[in-house]
């Protein structure tokens, strides 16, 4: 499961500042669109199953970002401004 957020593909389109973030902080691997297929797929996975510790690093730096209240908050703020 860690492996899915640990590597990101990052196309012009997507939510290239999120995901900015994750690799600044060391949570995630950049890999462009351009430079994306199988085979690179391939070696980021298997440089990551290699090094487990990094995985286990890459985890709780993505730990340290996250907001796991961010659905209430949001709730929070809707409900105010509706009351407004």
């Amino acid at each position: 499961m860690r492996l899915l957020a640990a590597l990101i593909a990052i196309s012009a389109l997507s939510q290239t500042a999120n995901a900015e973030a994750l690799v600044q902080a060391e949570a995630a691997i950049r890999v462009a669109d351009a430079d994306f297929d199988a085979d690179r797929l391939a070696l980021e996975l298997g440089r990551l199953l290699d090094e487990p510790g990094r995985l286990d690093a890459m985890a709780a730096a993505a730990r340290t970002l996250a907001h796991p209240d961010a659905a209430q908050l949001v709730a929070a703020l809707v409900e105010e401004h509706a009351r407004a």
